[in-house]
């Protein structure tokens, strides 16, 4: 499970890096006005990656019989 974990982590974080680079076109294609709203949106989706990425590690702990605590709430 160890393996898969780091495995799964590295895919989340070239996930989290796509949204990155996509990020200073966006903010330049929406002309957002506002710092705020922007932030908010860059950090919604890390967030909707890192929950996808707990979700499915969860599945396949209980799968596997293991045991998970949430990393954060």
């Amino acid at each position: 499970i160890r393996v898969f974990i780091v495995f799964e982590m590295a895919k989340c974080h070239e996930n989290v890096k796509a949204v990155q680079r996509v990020w200073p076109e966006e903010f330049q294609n929406k002309n957002w006005s506002e710092k705020k709203t922007a932030v908010h949106t860059i950090d919604s989706e890390v967030s909707r990656i890192m929950d996808g990425f707990q979700n499915h590690l969860t599945a396949v702990l209980v799968k596997e019989r293991g045991h998970f605590d949430p990393l954060y709430h």
